[in-house]
């Protein structure tokens, strides 16, 4: 039933960390009416994992009984083929992205490559969104 599948608490078990992913995601898309690209590696009970490349677009919805549209993240799923490289950097990324430790990667010469929301919300606070790419350290 739709009232029934509505009404479950998908989030409940999420750490913190995960929270705060999703709220930049959320912020990102619904909010802000972002297009967003990540990889996400599923893990089905008693199933291989399956990691797919995302695109997370907003979309603006309306149901008949309410007074304005509202926006909402549609998502595109692109499975990506398995490969022991893949693998390992999927791995690699996705501790990264979850670790409740802050966590920067910088190239060589300075440039902020990716970090994790921990160390953008302590480190960048709200200009965090736009830093990826134009960081650097000195």
């Amino acid at each position: 039933e739709l009232d029934e599948l509505v009404g479950m608490e998908l989030l409940k078990d999420r750490s913190a960390t995960r929270a705060a992913v999703e709220a930049e995601l959320f912020t990102k898309v619904q909010l802000n009416k972002g297009t967003e690209h990540t990889r996400k590696s599923f893990h089905p009970d008693g199933m291989p994992s399956v990691t797919f490349d995302l695109e997370l677009r907003p979309v603006s919805v309306q149901l008949p009984d309410e007074q304005k549209p509202r926006t909402v993240a549609l998502n595109w799923g692109y499975p990506v083929l398995d490969s022991s490289v893949h693998n390992e950097s999927t791995r690699a990324m996705e501790m990264l992205r979850y670790s409740d430790i802050l966590m920067m990667l910088f190239q060589d010469t300075g440039e902020l490559l990716n970090s994790n929301v921990r160390a953008r919300s302590f480190y960048m606070g709200t200009e965090a969104e736009s830093a990826e790419g134009r960081a650097r350290v000195k």
